[in-house]
């Protein structure tokens, strides 16, 4: 889909919107049944996630299945906070539908319209006023006993410690040329996306988000000389699992993916794959981070 088809659909008003939402939000229900008013009354075609179906029994909606979603329509809105705009993003998956986040978390990097102005975003949504950024992807393959399985993610993947109350070891090398070897509490590799999530709590540095380019970064590093390092994107990044660790644990933004054997190997590379932020005109990456992190309220 190029970045100007969403635009073709609305003009010849055919769009099918998708929504989804983060049921454990307090306010999600009210905030929802308005904006369902709302789409009727424009006329919208929309599709709501079956998870959702309990809660609008009211509302004579066509519901989807989460992961059919995204084939089945032009533009899917997100509305949670950040880690649900990641599992919406892992449910689109290969189909690449570009997603809108409403933020009804917290920080909100990613989900960045807040309920308030959700209608008056929308119609500049509607009016073509937006962009469409391409996030990389990355792209974990996990060798372990014989069987190899593939991770996807947008903000970050993790080795970690898991329940053992001792410091991992991982060797690491990049392009096969060895780096190091890691004691810590885990290692994180992060994309720019990810740089203002798990990354950042971890003193890892803030990057641009639509920049090209890896973070690895250890959590808790025993030694102060072990600090994070930034790659280029084109890089592949090996990693050995501890050997004396039963029970060592991969995630995948922030979802437990698997429990690594002391003999597990890890690459983690750059994916083919992206996923389309739809970002508003008048929302800039460095507002945002004002506004979230509190900079410059001092200068008078």
């Amino acid at each position: 889909m190029s970045d100007n088809s969403v635009r073709d659909n609305f003009h010849e008003a055919v769009l099918l919107i998708g929504i989804i939402s983060n049921t454990g939000k307090s306010e999600f229900k009210s905030i929802l049944s308005d904006f369902f008013i709302w789409l009727k009354k424009k006329g919208a075609n929309y599709l709501v996630d079956e998870a959702l179906k309990p809660y609008f029994e009211e509302f004579d909606h066509e519901y989807c299945p989460t992961k059919e979603l995204g084939k089945r329509c032009a533009v899917v809105l997100s509305f949670g906070g950040d880690g649900t705009l990641l599992s919406t993003a892992r449910a689109i998956g290969e189909s690449e539908t570009p997603i809108l986040g409403v933020n009804t978390g917290g920080l909100g990097y990613l989900a960045e319209i807040s309920p308030k102005e959700l209608i008056d975003k929308f119609q500049d949504f509607l009016a073509g006023h937006y962009d469409i950024e391409n996030r990389m992807l990355l792209e974990a393959v996990i060798e372990d006993q014989g069987v190899t399985n593939t991770y996807y993610a947008l903000n970050d993947v993790v080795v970690d410690k898991g329940q053992s109350s001792r410091i991992i070891r991982l060797r690491t090398s990049i392009n096969g040329d060895f780096l190091n070897v890691y004691r810590a509490d885990g290692l994180l590799i992060s994309t720019p996306t990810g740089s203002t999530a798990y990354s950042l709590s971890a003193g890892g540095p803030i990057l641009e988000p639509t920049m090209q380019g890896i973070i690895i970064n250890p959590i808790c590093p025993h030694s102060l000389g072990h600090r994070p390092v930034v790659i280029r994107e084109d890089k592949v990044i090996r990693i050995e699992a501890d050997p004396r660790m039963a029970k060592q644990v991969f995630y995948c933004d922030g979802f437990q993916e698997q429990i690594l054997s002391p003999k597990s190997l890890i690459t983690v590379s750059k994916s083919q794959r992206v996923v389309r932020l739809i970002r508003m005109k008048d929302k800039h990456f460095y507002h945002i981070l004002r506004e979230k992190l509190n900079w410059g309220l001092d200068w008078e």
